[in-house]
């Protein structure tokens, strides 16, 4: 079964794993988590990643025309789960710098307009197999 035919459970089951106490670093930040922002960030993430590359992934997965380095290597699961605690973690930091007294998705959102447009996790953009021309262009 394709990742994009799982329930956001089943996502969220493997995003738990790809963040393993044993996989990755950062499992004590991904398991401090609720596992209803969890499902919102993967959900959210997919979107993202999505709009980013200008494709449905789950309609484009595989096609040959796709702008991959490396087929072999390309993990859209895997760019998902990193953009998710990319945006998780960036909502967390922005809710401590202003101590709960603004909304923090709208600051998260307010930060990614200054950016000048969409931001993709650079961990998500190596699993995707951008080329650096193509992450600065987005």
């Amino acid at each position: 079964m394709s990742y994009f035919d799982q329930t956001i459970e089943e996502k969220l089951v493997q995003a738990d794993a790809f963040f393993g106490p044993r996989n990755d670093v950062r499992h004590l930040d991904w398991s401090k988590i609720s596992e209803d922002e969890r499902m919102a960030g993967l959900a959210q993430a997919e979107r993202t990643v999505n709009l980013y590359l200008g494709v449905d992934l789950a309609v484009t997965y595989g096609d040959d025309d796709f702008p991959l380095l490396d087929q072999n290597n390309f993990r859209p699961d895997y760019a998902i789960f990193e953009h998710a605690y990319f945006m998780l973690d960036n909502i967390a930091r922005t809710h401590t710098a202003v101590n709960g007294s603004k909304d923090i998705e709208s600051e998260f959102y307010q930060e990614e307009e200054r950016t000048s447009g969409l931001v993709l996790a650079p961990d998500a953009a190596r699993y995707l197999q951008l080329n650096r021309a193509q992450i600065m262009r987005g």
